[in-house]
């Protein structure tokens, strides 16, 4: 009797898990981040070729063009497409792919943390996307509109989207600051957007690598694996902002002009870089290597201001004083391939960056690039080139050495004549 109730719960047991798909069904569609935001990318494993062509027709995805579209492995989908067994893996990239394309905007925003021995609250910080990723026409809304790198963007929602729902931690919301994931207690606030409606989820940090997820209108709360605050829901901006801001590959020649008067020229000649008006055997070649390598190559560390209209140069462009480019220096690199330039102001101890024709002024490390603005062929003499010019100034403006005058010659004085007649 024992073994026949045990082996009738077992079946029933069997039945509710085959008749809701189960976790482990080949079946079954993972419950990812990107089904829960749209239930319709959910695909299973399995999938026969039909209805996956069907499928991509109705997310508007050519079946012929969807391994470039949707930035997959294009060998894997074509053998789905043509028979071969759906796998569980290439199912999930499909659906977070798909579903990465339904989202119009995504804000990052860090939670607000305590600070110091006295509990100071800092401010929170967002960045904030918006743009249809069809069409690539991704901006940075929170940093004046700068345009985003549509790969970024795309890399980053569909790893997102792509991360399964795994364990229920917690369903009451007296655990949600404990697993900080309530309004008030996170570390991350995720806004989707999708269909013009926003989607509001908040994010706290795991053990190891994972975090725990709460859609803002559920008191569910999630384990995830396999996503990090930190990493994969930063809020740099060079995260989403595509290569350098600016960068020149090979170049065999840098001018300088400015601030002021100043004028610098450095030329390649092989493979060492000389600097016009300093002596070969007077140069120090690592100080005109770092100087040209510092022009070649400079990464954006915040959107500073955004012109009303495009200008060549902002000398003289009044909105642009205030950043320093009343006065500033003008770099230009040459190549075989041809030129470009960008012009550089200091303000204080933050350096800005303006390159021809673009509206918008960046900040930029002024570590690097303050040697571009204020240094001078002196700055590039060796140490003995300089040791040598010093001691020569030393010597030069020292005192001459007293000379003791001659004494004069002793002269005897001329006897007065005797009056005559005494």
């Amino acid at each position: 009797m024992k073994n026949t109730l045990l082996t009738a719960l077992l079946l029933l047991q069997v039945i509710l898990l085959a008749s809701r798909g189960g976790e482990d069904s080949p079946t079954s569609a993972a419950r990812t981040w990107g089904v829960a935001l749209t239930p319709s990318v959910a695909l299973a494993p399995l999938t026969p070729p039909s209805d996956l062509s069907a499928w991509l027709e109705e997310h508007q995805v050519n079946p012929n063009k969807a391994a470039s579209t949707l930035s997959l492995n294009s060998d894997d989908l074509k053998a789905a497409l043509k028979g071969a067994p759906l796998n569980a893996e290439l199912a999930g990239e499909l659906s977070a792919a798909v579903a990465s394309r339904k989202v119009s905007a995504l804000t990052i925003t860090e939670g607000l943390q305590e600070e110091g021995e006295e509990g100071a609250i800092s401010s929170s910080i967002s960045l904030a996307l918006e743009g249809e990723l069809e069409g690539g026409q991704w901006r940075v809304k929170s940093a004046k509109g700068y345009p985003a790198g549509a790969a970024k963007v795309r890399s980053a929602l569909t790893k997102l989207l792509g991360a399964e729902l795994g364990s229920v931690m917690a369903t009451r919301a007296a655990h949600h600051t404990k697993l900080r994931v309530s309004e008030l207690t996170h570390d991350r606030k995720l806004t989707f957007t999708v269909g013009g409606e926003e989607r509001v989820w908040f994010v706290g940090n795991a053990k190891g690598n994972a975090v725990h997820v709460r859609e803002a209108s559920s008191e569910h709360v999630y384990r995830v694996r396999g996503l990090s605050v930190w990493g994969d829901m930063n809020v740099e901006l060079n995260r989403f902002v595509e290569g350098p801001y600016f960068s020149f590959k090979d170049a065999s020649s840098l001018e300088v002009s400015g601030p002021g008067e100043r004028t610098m020229g450095l030329k390649m000649e092989g493979e060492r870089w000389q600097v016009e008006g300093v002596k070969a055997e007077e140069l120090d070649e690592s100080k005109a290597k770092i100087f040209a390598r510092s022009a070649s190559e400079l990464r954006l560390t915040e959107i500073t201001h955004k012109l009303t209209g495009e200008h060549q140069s902002l000398k003289g462009v009044e909105e642009a004083k205030a950043f320093g480019f009343d006065k500033p220096a003008t770099i230009t690199l040459k190549s075989a391939e041809g030129e470009a330039s960008f012009e550089l102001a200091l303000k204080g101890e933050d350096a800005y960056v303006h390159t021809p024709k673009s509206p918008f002024i960046v900040k930029v490390d002024a570590y690097k690039v303050r040697p571009l603005y204020k240094q001078t062929l002196d700055d590039f003499l060796n140490e003995a080139t300089q040791q040598a010019r010093a001691q020569a100034a030393e010597q030069s403006a020292a005192p001459a050495p007293a000379v003791n005058p001659a004494p004069a010659p002793a002269v005897n004085p001329t006897e007065a004549p005797t009056p005559q007649g005494e």
